[in-house]
């Protein structure tokens, strides 16, 4: 494990991959980085063999980019959860670290990027919660969201999806690039017969047939629903009919439609006394 070190000898875990330097034996070393001798922002590094932990800082892999000379620029890539805060709270320690990033005038030293299991919001909303939090300011392009790769998921853009979680689902897909989007809502209202736990969904009254859907083509999971029970009813029908939840159930179909899950988290904690 390497570390980020500074010269009061705090140290942030950080695997550092230098990119000017491709033989295997100073392809991956430890570095301090201290700055340049005349006294600029930029830095340059030298090896080192002794390096403190500090508990809770993600170590990541990244290349080092050459600025000038000999100069150095790295980055720093922080785990929200768990390691700057807990639930809304910030843990001890957090914004003393994040100042240790930081120049005189508040601005980052280097790429300084934050990563979360948050799914139910934009990055703009987190990045200002991160930034009221943390007193330090934190733009969208610096948070990576459990749904960000999607955008990267271009195939599907052009697919209708049907997301599940929390928020506005809707307007989120759509951000990520998402153009046939329907939601679970949108679906048990156009099949309120399909539903059978709500109650106050079902029609007093025979319906009409229901309008005709698109066929679902993928579901994403941005993150746990609210209603469970009404969430998998409809996503096992639109699964076991292979996007067209109005026909009857085939258990024989060669294919399953893809899911897309954003956040694989079964158990974590936030701010409860126990993880759950």
């Amino acid at each position: 494990m390497n570390h980020l070190c500074y010269s009061d000898h705090t140290c942030i875990p950080l695997c550092v991959t230098c990119s000017l330097s491709p033989t295997p034996s100073t392809s991956s070393v430890p570095l301090h980085l201290l700055p340049a001798a005349d006294g600029s922002s930029t830095y340059r590094s030298r090896f080192c063999s002794r390096f403190l932990p500090v508990k809770g800082c993600w170590t990541v892999c990244l290349s080092l980019t050459c600025v000038h000379h000999s100069s150095y620029q790295a980055g720093v890539l922080f785990d929200v959860d768990g390691v700057l805060l807990r639930g809304r709270s910030v843990l001890p320690g957090a914004r003393q670290a994040i100042r240790k990033l930081l120049d005189q005038n508040n601005n980052f030293l280097f790429p300084v990027v934050f990563v979360t299991n948050a799914g139910s919001c934009q990055r703009r909303d987190k990045a200002e919660q991160l930034s009221n939090l943390l007193d330090v300011q934190i733009t969208p392009e610096q948070v990576v969201l459990s749904h960000s790769p999607l955008q990267m998921m271009k195939s599907f853009h052009d697919r209708c999806v049907l997301v599940c979680g929390q928020g506005s689902t809707t307007n989120i897909a759509n951000t990520l690039g998402f153009q046939k989007v329907l939601s679970i809502e949108q679906l048990a209202q156009q099949h309120p017969l399909l539903d059978m736990v709500d109650h106050q969904r079902k029609p007093t009254s025979p319906s009409s047939p229901a309008q005709s859907l698109p066929q679902i083509q993928a579901i994403i999971l941005f993150g746990e629903p609210i209603k469970w029970e009404t969430n998998l009813q409809l996503l096992i029908d639109v699964l076991l009919t292979n996007g067209r939840p109005g026909n009857v159930h085939n258990t024989q179909l060669l294919n399953q439609l893809p899911i897309l899950a954003c956040n694989m988290d079964l158990l974590w904690m936030a701010e409860a006394p126990s993880p759950r």
